[in-house]
């Protein structure tokens, strides 16, 4: 499988990132600060239902701010 420069460049900067600011990234994406103990295919929605995180593709680019 051939990945983007784009996608390279995400996960060498997200590898770069200490913990805390992992953490962050992750709270801003899933809406959670930890990986449940099943893995991503056991998050929860706000009503309990399993919503497992999932990326299909990327259409627009924004700015994470992490500071």
């Amino acid at each position: 499988m051939s990945r983007s420069k784009q996608v390279t460049w995400f996960w060498e900067w997200v590898r770069s990132l200490d913990q805390e600011k992992r953490a962050r990234l992750l709270q801003f994406v899933t809406g959670t600060c930890r990986v449940p103990v099943g893995g991503f295919s056991e998050l929860m929605d706000s009503n309990g239902r399993r919503q497992p995180f999932c990326i299909k593709g990327v259409r627009t680019v924004n700015i994470i701010f992490l500071n």
